[in-house]
């Protein structure tokens, strides 16, 4: 059975200098630096979000008041390793973040012609090139919290959309 629609809610470093830990993050491309999503959509198809559920994780953020972030996110498989250079590059494109997993979920939907969404939270920042363990700071909890009603929003927006 092929689910109608996918999601995505996880943690990952920011790599802008205005994102702080806890915003949430909605990836509007995943930049493919991996392997995995090449199995399921070509080189030449961008790895891309459902405009509707786009739109409508924008506007539960909105809902909540909450300072969100749009753009592109760079994805690696492999964790740990990001290069200064590359975090450098990706800094000066306006990239918002690095994380491992955003443009599997995105080529699969593609592939497997679902809708798709994803809802990110900064845990740390490499804007210095440093680990800011973001993991441990006190905020971390209530910005998850404050991020877990938003998706259950997201959800109720969509399915207003449907009905």
């Amino acid at each position: 059975m092929v689910p109608k629609c996918l999601s995505q809610w996880d943690f990952q470093a920011a790599i802008q200098p205005n994102i702080q830990i806890g915003d949430p993050l909605i990836p509007l491309e995943a930049i493919r630096d991996e392997g995995t999503s090449y199995h399921y959509i070509p080189r030449n198809l961008k790895a891309i979000p459902t405009k509707s559920i786009l739109e409508a994780l924008k506007r539960a953020c909105r809902s909540f008041g909450a300072k969100y972030h749009v753009g592109s996110v760079w994805i690696t498989d492999a964790s740990y390793r990001e290069t200064k250079s590359k975090v450098r590059r990706f800094q000066a494109d306006g990239v918002l973040r690095v994380d491992i997993e955003t443009s599997a979920v995105y080529s699969l939907a593609i592939y497997r012609k679902v809708r798709v969404g994803c809802i990110l939270i900064a845990s740390d920042n490499l804007v210095t090139l440093t680990s800011t363990k973001g993991l441990e700071t006190p905020g971390l909890k209530r910005a998850v919290e404050k991020d877990a009603e938003i998706a259950v929003e997201t959800i109720k927006i969509l399915s207003e959309v449907r009905s």
